[in-house]
């Protein structure tokens, strides 16, 4: 399957642009899920290589958040004050790493996130 990278952000289609900065900000409220929807949607589609893109790597995050949150949730059951002190954490994490998502992807800038576990390849 032929990707095409756009060279310049400028290139990418406005559209594009919107439906990406809205991916990573559902991931804030949703998790994993709108990155899901968006990927399965456009993951075959060459005009949509770099939404494609943006959405695998909002997945991969929220997946690494998910994974995270149920981490914290084990270690509330078990040693509660350790798990219940990182889940502000990690949702601080999230959402910081969203909100520079949002705003790369609504320039057109091609975002990858600092850190994540790349489950989608």
């Amino acid at each position: 399957m032929a990707q095409h990278h756009h060279a310049h952000p400028s290139e990418v289609p406005s559209g594009q642009r919107a439906a990406a900065a809205l991916t990573h900000l559902g991931g804030m409220l949703f998790l994993f899920i709108p990155s899901a929807f968006v990927w399965f949607q456009t993951r075959r589609d060459p005009k949509d290589s770099w939404l494609a893109h943006q959405a695998k790597e909002a997945l991969n995050f929220q997946l690494t958040v998910t994974a995270l949150i149920c981490v914290c949730a084990m270690l509330s059951w078990t040693l509660s004050p350790i798990g219940v002190r990182m889940v502000p954490l990690v949702i601080g994490f999230n959402w910081l790493f969203s909100i520079i998502a949002v705003f790369r992807s609504f320039r057109g800038d091609k975002h990858d996130y600092p850190f994540k576990f790349s489950f989608i390849r």
